[in-house]
């Protein structure tokens, strides 16, 4: 059987632009949440984690008032309770993926 690697490996411009907003994000707060995980990366969201970033599971798992809305974006239904609850908020999803 043959193996074809990529000539392109790594991940994509908007998920390194997450993880940098996140990296900074970590400086500058100490803690916040991210809700949902940045990426499908066990090992960038374990670095992340040690850098003061803890991953959300939804709106009622929130523990930070910083507040990081993934890269895989996410709806209405996710913004609203953050929003309601004063959360300083980053979005975090694609500059090519933006809702309407």
């Amino acid at each position: 059987m043959a193996v074809e690697r990529a000539r392109e490996m790594g991940l994509c411009f908007g998920v390194r632009r997450a993880i940098r907003l996140l990296e900074e994000a970590a400086r500058k707060f100490g803690s916040l949440d991210s809700l949902g995980p940045v990426v499908h990366n066990r090992q960038v969201v374990e670095r992340l984690e040690g850098m003061g970033v803890r991953v959300a599971r939804g709106p009622a798992d929130l523990e930070y008032r910083v507040v990081a809305i993934s890269s895989h974006g996410r709806g209405s239904k996710m913004r609203a309770p953050r929003a309601a609850a004063h959360h300083a908020h980053q979005a975090l999803n694609c500059p090519l993926n933006r809702p309407p």
